[in-house]
This record gives C-alpha cells, sequence and structure tokens, in this order.
C-alpha cells in the first residue's frame, strides 16, 4: 500500500465512521507529527476537491509516515514477507496517480456513498461427492464424512475458513468448493495448505487427499502449500491440475489466473519454486516470474518477469492494476462486483496503475477511475457501460 494512499483511505474512513481501533491508532500517530497535523486541518478545511488535491500533491508524506508506520507496526512487519512490507515503504508513478484521486471521497456527500453497489463478500457452496450442496456462510458449519470432517472457523481476522480434515487414503470421490460472483473464500487442506479462492472460481480436491496432493482449480486461486514428509524424508509434491496442463510445487506461494474465458493461464510465483507441465514442453519458475500457457491447445508456456503485487494483492483486498488496459480493469471488477460490463463508442486505449482496495462500493471505485479523464461510465442496475 502506498503512503498517500493508506493517509486518503484513513481519512476518508474516519469521516464516514468506519475506521477500527488499529486504523485509528496510526492515523493518530500519523497526526501526532505538527506537520501532519496542519496538512490534515488544511484538507478538511480546503473549499474544494480542486485545493485539496493541489495541497497533497505538494506536500511529502513518505518519510513522515514511514517513520510512523516503522515504529507501530514494528512486530507486524516482521510477520510480513518482503514484498508485501515494499506497498507500505514504497510509492510508485502509476500508483501516485492513482492515491492523489482518492482524496475526492473526502468530500463526497455521504448519501452517493451508500446508494451503490456493494463490494463482494465471503461466501460459496461445499459439493459432496454424492451431489449435496452445503451453504459455507455460517461459522456453526460442520460435516461428518466417512473420510474426515468439515467445517468453519474464523480466522484471526474474523473471516471464515472452510478446513477438511480428511485422513481416510481410501475413500473415492472429489469435493469441490465453488465460490459465485462477488464471492471469496479461504480453504485449508489436510496436510496444512491453504487456497484463496477469488469470485467465480471452483477448487475440486479428492477425499483421500494426503494419498495424493491433488486438487483442480477453475478460476483464480492464490495457493500457500505446505511441505510434506514421506517415507525417509522424501517431499510429497503438490499437484495443481488445469485445462490442458498442471502445476506441480513441493512447497511454496503462487497465484494461478485460470478463467475459462482468458487466451491465457497464467501462474505467477511469490515464493518457491514451482514447475509447469504442457504439451508443448516443461518449465522451472523463480520467485517473480509468471508462465503464461495458452488455452487454445498448444500447449506452448510463455515466461516472463512480472510484479507479483498485481497477482497477489488481491487476496489481501486490493486491486493493484500494473499499467493494464480498461477491458482487463473491468473483467477484475464484474468478478468481485457481480455486474455485467458492456461498451459504447471507441474503448480507451490508455493504460491504467495504481492500488485500490477492495471493500470500496462500486461507486467510489468507478468514480477514481474517471477522475483520469480516460473514461467514463454509466450505471444502469448492475450493468455498466463504460465510454470514452
Amino acid at each position: 500500500m502506498t503512503t498517500k494512499y493508506r493517509i486518503i483511505e484513513l481519512l476518508h474512513k474516519e469521516r464516514t465512521g468506519a475506521l477500527n481501533a488499529q486504523e485509528q491508532q496510526e492515523l493518530t500517530n500519523w497526526l501526532s507529527t505538527s506537520k501532519n497535523a496542519t496538512l490534515y486541518q488544511q484538507l478538511k478545511n480546503s473549499a474544494s476537491e480542486k485545493e485539496a488535491l493541489n495541497k497533497l500533491q505538494a506536500y511529502d508524506t513518505e518519510t513522515e509516515l514511514a517513520q510512523i508506520l516503522g515504529r507501530i507496526t514494528t512486530q507486524q512487519r516482521n510477520k510480513k514477507t518482503k514484498g508485501n512490507w515494499f506497498k507500505v515503504a514504497a510509492l510508485s508513478a502509476a500508483c501516485l496517480a492513482a492515491a492523489l484521486i482518492l482524496i475526492s471521497l473526502l468530500f463526497k456527500p455521504a448519501k452517493e456513498v451508500s446508494a451503490v453497489i456493494a463490494a463482494g463478500t465471503d461466501k460459496a457452496v461445499l459439493t459432496l461427492e454424492d451431489g449435496t450442496i452445503v451453504p459455507l456462510s455460517d461459522f456453526e458449519t460442520k460435516v461428518n464424512h466417512s473420510s474426515g470432517t468439515m467445517r468453519v472457523y474464523a480466522d484471526a481476522e474474523g473471516r471464515p475458513v472452510y478446513e477438511y480434515t480428511g485422513t481416510d487414503n481410501n475413500s473415492a470421490g472429489w469435493h469441490t468448493i465453488t465460490t459465485p460472483k462477488g464471492g471469496q473464500y479461504t480453504v485449508k487442506l489436510p496436510d496444512g495448505s491453504t487456497i484463496w479462492l477469488n469470485a467465480a472460481s471452483k477448487l475440486s480436491y479428492p477425499l483421500n487427499f494426503l494419498a495424493d496432493r491433488k486438487v483442480k482449480l477453475e478460476g483464480e486461486g492464490y495457493f500457500d502449500v505446505q511441505k510434506m514428509s514421506v517415507n525417509r524424508g522424501t517431499l510429497a509434491p503438490f499437484t495443481v491440475e488445469l485445462s490442458g496442463h498442471q502445476v506441480q510445487v513441493l512447497g511454496t506461494q503462487f497465484n494461478i489466473n485460470a478463467y475459462k474465458e482468458n487466451a491465457q493461464t497464467q501462474t505467477t510465483l511469490i515464493e518457491g519454486k514451482v514447475q509447469i507441465t504442457a504439451q508443448a514442453g516443461t518449465s522451472m519458475l523463480r520467485p517473480g516470474q509468471q508462465a503464461m500457457v495458452s488455452s487454445s491447445g498448444s500447449g506452448a508456456i510463455h515466461v516472463q518477469e512480472v510484479d507479483t503485487r498485481s497477482f497477489a494483492d488481491w487476496k489481501e483486498g486490493y486491486f493493484y492494476f500494473d499499467e493494464i488496459s480498461i477491458q482487463d480493469i473491468m473483467k477484475k471488477i464484474a468478478k468481485w462486483y457481480d455486474i455485467e460490463v458492456a461498451y459504447a463508442g471507441t474503448i480507451p486505449t490508455e493504460k491504467f496503475g495504481g492500488e485500490i482496495s477492495r471493500f470500496e462500493n462500486l461507486q467510489e471505485l468507478l468514480d477514481l477511475l474517471e477522475m483520469t479523464e480516460k473514461v467514463h461510465f454509466k450505471v444502469e442496475g448492475r450493468r455498466v457501460t463504460v465510454m470514452p
């Protein structure tokens, strides 16, 4: 998360009464610096959005806020990867452009903020091997099965997690977790591996999972695979089966985007090592690389270096756009907000960059994109038309 974005986000949450205790402490500590406190009053008292925006553009917040955050989040930072902490410590030009326009939210009437389409939530359904469907919306959900136990519990952040603790290596059949548009969910498997499912995604696992660590994925999932020893310390592989190819790992973190409508399936490695096996051959990835496999059936593998934040931030609650087209942005938005997207006139060819919370309502997100003066939106019910 960029520093100027964070300031604006905290001020907006304060205005709308949405600050939690940790965020209130973060804002209070930032305001303890006299220079920051002076800017805060100027922004709150600005007569117009343009005036406030100009003040923020001229203000160097990086040093002040980084020092404050360094003092109050040392313990929390130690739990994060270097890549995640970079979001607080660094500011790219693309992110700055998106961050600056967020100041407009401080001056938007409250009634405009509430009358829009809400962001997605944690929701999914479990389909058992006999076709029985179990909604995973209740923390009391628990299913006893001959192959093991399935339950839902709250993680440290209060989000629901589905956990399967099967231990019967002789059970047959598969279970499937499905998220709808506007939904996401966290799944924990018997080996301790965790998968975060994005909207409109499907993950299937065998009931004898410990005997053969294999899952099937459609849609998008972020994987944190745990190492598991078998005979004489040999590590058991973990395999993700996709359309036309597979990803095999021993213990690592990676993101897979395998929506059916995409021309290519993307596997992005965050840490560790993964092997991509397709019809055209095999490729080994190192952290920071992405493998793209064509969905046309050729099985060709193309490997490139990428900014992994673009493919990992969604599970932390953010959209990170790294100079991508409006069509690619709207694909992400459509699944998360469960909307239909249409285009009128000439589709803008400009690229967009920035980082925005996935928990803003839809209208706020569209307003931010419109302030780039590159694109305009018309919202009718759950249909959004994109115009130049």
